[in-house]
Order: structure tokens, then sequence, then C-alpha cells
């Protein structure tokens, strides 16, 4: 009895992960425009995909939640439909995006690359995990995967004539708080100990 109340409450110790969300354009209407009001999405564990259409003057501006314990580990372009082979993708941490295209510079992003299928895009190419282009964009504020805090606003944007699409998979997995290990290590190891008396 002992026994399984330990476990019990090393379990719910344990973060809980939401549904993960799928966001299409295509079937949920046009992404934010708006830096200052990005649609919303709320991560869970696992795969969240995220699929749109950008074009000349067309902006998508999207906040990324991630619940307590998890962090954004790999961004993966999943795929790219254009007649042009490069876009632009870049991240701030916070609810939103705090310059306008007009005024971005690199040294206020936390990171951004070029992604396509052109030779531009480096690496960042489908089927590849993007994040860490994102992290190493020149000039960049920078920064090393994963990302652990709560908000995180991307935008995107293509600057050519040619619509643009684009489908990401947003990676989410746990990532433990400072502390957390040793609780649970802690937890376990009293189980094992109990077990050990048994």
């Amino acid at each position: 009895m002992r026994r399984s109340r330990c476990l019990f409450l090393l379990l719910l110790a344990l973060p809980a992960a939401a549904a993960a969300f799928s966001a299409n354009e295509a079937t949920d209407g046009d992404f934010s425009n708006d830096r200052l009001a990005p649609t919303t999405l709320v991560a869970s564990s696992g795969s969240n995909t995220l699929s749109g259409t950008t074009v000349v003057g067309d902006l998508d501006y999207v906040r990324i939640s991630l619940p307590a314990g998890f962090g954004l580990t790999s961004l993966v372009l999943d795929a790219v439909t254009s007649a042009d082979d490069l876009a632009f993708i870049a991240v701030q941490q916070g609810t939103t995006f705090s310059v306008t295209p007009a005024t971005a510079t690199a040294s206020v992003l936390l990171g951004y690359a070029h992604f396509g299928t052109g030779p531009a895009a480096g690496d960042a190419t489908p089927g590849n995990d993007i994040l860490d282009d994102l992290a190493k964009g020149f000039n960049a504020i920078g920064f090393t995967p994963p990302l652990t805090a709560t908000d995180y606003t991307f935008w995107i944007q293509q600057t050519a004539a040619q619509s643009f699409g684009y489908s990401f998979d947003f990676v989410v997995s746990e990532v433990p708080e400072p502390g957390t290990g040793l609780l649970l290590a802690a937890g376990l190891a009293a189980l094992a100990a109990r077990r050990g008396r048994a």
C-alpha cells in the first residue's frame, strides 16, 4: 500500500501534457498579420504541426505556448510548396513580436533563418530540423536548443510575389527543470530502498 502511494505521488509530480496542436491556414483561417496579437497555439508533448502560406505583404505571426517542464527540442521543416525557393522565419521570446519588419535588426531577434529549397537556405530545407539554424542567425541574440521558456513568437514571411506554402513540426519534449531531476531521483531511490526492505 505504501509503495503504491509513493509511486502515485511521484507520478503526480510529473507534468501533464495536453493535446498537440495541428494548425492549418487552409482549414483554420489566416494566421495573424498583427505582431502584437499573434495567432496563439498551445503546444504539448510530441508533434505539433503548423501549415500556412505567405506571400509579399502577408506576414504570419504565431505565438507558441509551452507547458511548464517542456521545451521546443526541434523545429522540423516538413514541406515547402512554392515556385520560389526561399522564405524567412524569426523568433523572439515572449507573447508578441517587439519590432516591425521595417525596423527589425538581427540584434533584437532571438534567432532567424532563411528556409526553403534554394542554396541560400543552407541546411534549412525540407526534412531537416531548422532549430539550430535559427539559433545561429548572424548577429542575432542566439540560443542553445531546446527553447524552454513559456512563450515564443514566430514571424514567417515571403517577400516575393510567388505564394510560399510551408509546414513545420514543432517537436516538444519534457525538459527537467532545475532540481526536478534530483527530486525524481531521490523519490526513486526512496522507493528502491523501501522495496529492498520488503
